[in-house]
């Protein structure tokens, strides 16, 4: 991947959302799990990283947990998070 943003969701509707909004600008590579998310960081340059947290995308572990997983992936693009009423 080239200079893109890469999207973490299980979220169709916001996947489509996303690279519509993206359309022209950059590259949008769209993830379902958290291990697919950091083979694509560190198979490219990121411009940014976004996640969409809900109850899908934890895949069973807390908020805290995740994100400190989140943390340790990510280590050179700016990281977007986005929050559903449903995650714990």
């Amino acid at each position: 991947m080239n200079s893109g943003v890469v999207l973490l969701s299980r979220n169709p509707n916001l996947v489509a959302e996303v690279s519509r909004q993206l359309e022209g600008t950059h590259p949008l590579v769209s993830v379902d799990s958290l291990e697919a998310f950091r083979r694509q960081l560190e198979n490219g340059t990121v411009v940014a990283a976004l996640v969409h947290l809900d109850s899908h995308t934890l895949d069973h572990s807390s908020p805290g947990r995740f994100i400190a997983e989140l943390d340790d992936a990510i280590t050179s693009a700016p990281l977007y998070g986005l929050l559903d009423h449903d995650c714990p």
